[in-house]
């Protein structure tokens, strides 16, 4: 083996300076360029999770609210209807009835107060929530009046007594969930046999009443809400049968009252004897597409319930509430979803709707405010419509 030996004052092999300088450059773009890629993917991951986080309880409340829906039930039975014939009552026919009720609408019409907005919805499910839980703890299938609707106030009777005082008050929109106890359903003290009377605030005191007070058993599900529409409707094949006959969908106007004292009904007025309804308007065209005696709402469930819940991250939130009045969270849907759609063909059913929608989000955008729309169709599994019975 040759061992190779330099001679003295021979120069190594080795780097030069420039090249040190060069290499040394490179690697500091490269770090750069690692670094800023390295902050942009945690800023996209961490502006991501907040997005969730903001919309989490939003979504939550939403599936919550849509699963105990789909439970609304009414136990319908078929029984004699009663009229009054000289100051007795007396059996004239054999009709569906039920003692329990469904129904949605307009807030402002259902229970009116100033903190409240967009629409409500109220039923009776097999929940079982009840007061007594050592004695009726076990009844799991015990009905109850269950509700949603959105309403706009601070947080004073939301929160712990310990943290009164400690943590400033924060005014928002929240979506409210009515929980009615078992034993204190009032909805029996109604009569389902008599004949349809003009709808009063009595009528409706099976969920007004429980909505009132400080210890009402109501409590908030989701924060930053600002709007929940509630729209009942018909299976695809029976709306759009009504709508090739150039009739109303199910709830035009998003009204819904299984009860029927509520809806216009040309069965039981007339023009000569009106009947007067609970927002003063009068039934008197025998003819009128939203007839109560051609949809058929009389003690049955609407067979689709569509919810749209708009909900607002806390940021934006935060500045509504610091322009200092109340009411700021109306202004998003304030004159709109009022009406869904008018009597016609097919493509003319969902534009009001849809244009209140669109009006709604540029109105979200005008205000640079970040939301997000929940929207689905529910189910309502012991719905059984039926258009047999127009009597």
């Amino acid at each position: 083996m040759k061992t190779l030996k330099r001679k003295l004052g021979e120069a190594y092999p080795a780097f030069t300076l420039v090249e040190l300088m060069v290499s040394t450059a490179i690697i500091s773009l490269l770090m750069v360029i690692l670094t800023t890629m390295v902050n942009q993917f945690s800023q996209t991951w961490r502006y991501a999770s907040s997005k969730v986080e903001a919309f989490q309880a939003a979504r939550d409340g939403f599936e919550s609210m849509t699963r105990k829906l789909s439970q609304a039930t009414l136990n319908t039975y078929w029984d004699l209807y009663y009229v009054n014939i000289g100051g007795r009552q007396a059996p004239k026919d054999f009709l569906r009835q039920s003692q329990l009720r469904f129904i949605s609408g307009s807030i402002a019409k259902l229970a009116p107060d100033s903190s409240r907005f967009t629409h409500g919805v109220f039923f009776q499910a097999p929940l079982g929530v009840v007061e007594d839980r050592a004695g009726l703890g076990s009844m799991k299938d015990l009905l109850n009046t269950w509700g949603y609707f959105v309403e706009e106030g601070d947080d004073t009777l939301l929160r712990p007594s310990f943290l009164q005082g400690r943590v400033p008050i924060r005014r928002r929109g929240r979506l409210m969930e009515l929980m009615q106890p078992a034993e204190a359903m009032s909805v029996y003290d109604l009569d389902p046999k008599g004949a349809p009377s003009p709808v009063a605030g009595d009528q409706l005191r099976w969920f007004r009443s429980a909505l009132e007070g400080s210890s009402r058993p109501v409590r908030s599900i989701a924060e930053n809400i600002v709007g929940l529409i509630i729209w009942p409707k018909l299976s695809a094949t029976d709306s759009n049968a009504r709508r090739d006959l150039g009739q109303s969908p199910l709830s035009p106007d998003y009204t819904y009252d299984s009860s029927l004292l509520s809806f216009k009904s040309a069965k039981f007025g007339s023009a000569t004897s009106p009947i007067i309804l609970n927002e003063g308007a009068k039934v008197n065209n025998p003819n009128d597409p939203t007839d109560a005696a051609t949809i058929n709402p009389k003690n049955q469930l609407p067979p689709i319930v569509q919810v749209t819940l708009v909900a607002i991250d806390e940021q934006s939130a935060a500045r509504i509430e610091a322009q200092g009045t109340s009411g700021n969270f109306h202004q998003f849907t304030d004159g709109l979803f009022q009406v869904a759609c008018a009597p016609g063909t097919r493509s003319n059913q969902q534009t009001q709707y849809d244009s209140d929608l669109k009006t709604m989000e540029q109105r979200l955008v005008n205000a640079k405010v970040t939301y997000r729309i929940f929207t689905t169709n529910v189910l309502i599994r012991g719905a059984k419509w039926s258009v047999a019975q127009t009597k």
